[in-house]
């Protein structure tokens, strides 16, 4: 049972896309703006298929009566949260916290005790929001987080919590003993650390873990937030925060009793299971987290089937086409004088935007062009770029020579006039080679004479 982070390998989209949604965000109103993430998280839900399936099968766990469906609201909660997150955390926006009176009581208790406390949250909802509902209490919440590779471009749009959170102080727990001091040091000066405590991060061993009940069904979860808060003493509180409109958010609390870590957690995971229940529609846990689920998952590709990606391709060419045409049919009515209102055109430009958007979202379906590919094999294709190189292509050609494997070269221009011997060598020994340009020089025009040369 090695924490092996199965969740980090989750792609969050293209980065070309994100950056495209990135701008937009940057200059639209909030209102607009959650309507543009919409049809990119409806995409996102068809197109990726591990966190899609992640998410259902977590629902039939919650009972919910229709798992697609519910799946489908789980990502489109998750599109808004991220948009709030990013206009909160930038300062566009304040969010409100709606009094609720029980679910919030163990945490006010905690905050007026002035005792050091741990706040352990999950990917239930939006506990790094804690820290700005709270901030009226006078009690400084740290947030300990993890890196995550997986999410690069993810983090670029709405930012990275490993890097900053608003105001918030944060601490990354990446397993070294300063960030073990630097959460020892927040609890002596009274401040509160929030953690996520619903992951294992890679490489933990099996002593830093167990397997507890979480909605009915075994889940390996971290030991080392419970042995934390017990060794210092502190008061630990399950919190989750939930969204309950725009801008408006609902803090659930649950004060945990256990004095062993073991135990601790198993209490932890029916708080947190719990307050899933009660909002299932903020399980923004989008990865095999219960080992069934990443078993069931070892024979499903990670994207759209090409057969689907196919009906998908034509459907939106369809619709890359109708919003500019309807937007060039606009624009000509209204240079040749007739009267067009311009919410009509403003409407067409934004559903051009939304749909290339949703397009560059989806590498896969290939709409500006297919990659050209013929027949089906199940061997491999073995490719090498950038040579041939004196000291790399020589051992490159013995290792495929005692294979008895055969491989494509992509060549540089450049390098073949420097070593026209290995190109030759390349040939003779049966090998395929292929220009992959004269340099890696960027061109920016589409003709000039030096590259025609």
């Amino acid at each position: 049972m090695r924490g092996d982070g199965p969740w980090r390998a989750v792609p969050s989209g293209s980065p070309g896309a994100l950056r495209l949604l990135a701008w937009l965000l940057r200059w639209l109103p909030l209102w607009c703006a959650r309507w543009l993430v919409l049809p990119v998280t409806w995409a996102w839900f068809q197109h990726w298929n591990h966190p899609r399936a992640c998410v259902i099968r977590a629902m039939r766990r919650l009972e919910a009566a229709r798992p697609y469906w519910a799946a489908w609201s789980v990502f489109r909660a998750y599109g808004v949260h991220l948009l709030e997150r990013h206009w909160i955390f930038s300062g566009r926006a304040a969010p409100r916290l709606v009094l609720d009176p029980d679910g919030k009581a163990a945490l006010d208790a905690a905050v007026a005790s002035g005792r050091p406390t741990v706040l352990l949250g999950s990917h239930a909802g939006a506990l790094e929001l804690a820290g700005v509902l709270l901030g009226p209490t006078g009690r400084q919440i740290v947030a300990v987080t993890a890196r995550d590779p997986g999410a690069g471009s993810l983090h670029r749009l709405v930012g990275d919590p490993s890097a900053r959170l608003g105001a918030m102080e944060t601490i990354v727990a990446d397993g070294t003993p300063g960030a073990g001091l630097a959460m020892l040091r927040a609890l002596r000066d009274g401040k509160m650390l929030g953690i996520k405590a619903d992951r294992v991060l890679p490489g933990s061993p099996d002593a830093d873990q167990i397997l507890v009940p979480l909605l009915g069904d075994p889940a390996p979860l971290p030991l080392g937030p419970a042995r934390l808060a017990l060794a210092t003493g502190a008061r630990v509180v399950a919190v989750s925060v939930v969204r309950v409109g725009t801008l408006r958010y609902r803090i659930l609390s649950r004060e945990l009793s256990s004095a062993d870590p073991e135990a601790l957690v198993a209490e932890y995971a029916v708080a947190i299971g719990d307050h899933a229940r009660a909002h299932p529609d903020q399980w923004f846990n989008f990865h095999p987290l219960w080992p069934r689920d990443r078993d069931a998952l070892a024979g499903v590709p990670r994207t759209v089937p090409m057969g689907l990606r196919e009906v998908g391709r034509r459907l939106a060419r369809v619709a890359l086409w109708a919003p500019t045409m309807l937007g060039a049919g606009l624009a000509t009515a209204a240079l040749s004088g007739a009267g067009v209102p311009l919410g009509a055109l403003s409407a067409a430009l934004l559903a051009l935007v939304t749909v290339l958007g949703v397009l560059a979202f989806l590498p896969g379906l290939q709409v500006f062009g297919r990659v050209p590919c013929r027949g089906r094999s199940a061997g491999v294709a073995l490719t090498f770029d950038d040579g041939p190189h004196p000291r790399g292509t020589p051992r490159i050609l013995e290792s495929l020579a005692a294979h008895d494997a055969r491989a494509t070269f992509f060549v540089l221009g450049r390098q073949v006039r420097a070593h026209p011997e290995l190109a030759r060598a390349i040939v003779d020994a049966g090998h395929e080679i292929a220009l992959h340009g004269h340099d890696h020089a960027v061109s920016r025009g589409f003709w000039r004479p030096a590259l025609a040369e």
